[in-house]
């Protein structure tokens, strides 16, 4: 057979150039495309580029991004209040 589009098993493209992405498993990947056979856990896509774990950074953002709301929530209910206060002091 014609096994002029073999490559090693870690790599991949035109003169077998290229290395298959860390992230796929055991270091395998189609050898035109670079399209991992499978991935490594936590990782998904044709070259498994994409993180499917939920990263301490992204955790920390979201506690911050609720904490402010929070926070908001909080300062517009005492603003509603005091503005209710005046009005009834006015009487």
């Amino acid at each position: 057979g014609d096994h002029c589009n073999e490559c090693p098993e870690n790599m991949y493209g035109q003169g077998c150039s290229l290395k298959c992405s860390s992230n796929c498993l055991n270091e395998k990947c189609e050898n035109v495309s670079g399209r991992c056979s499978q991935c490594h856990s936590g990782y998904r896509g044709d070259n498994c580029e994409v993180s499917t774990d939920l990263s301490p950074y992204w955790l920390l953002l979201l506690f911050y991004a609720l904490v402010f709301v929070g926070l908001l929530l909080v300062q517009k209910h005492t603003r509603v209040n005091q503005l209710s206060e005046t009005l009834n002091n006015q009487d």
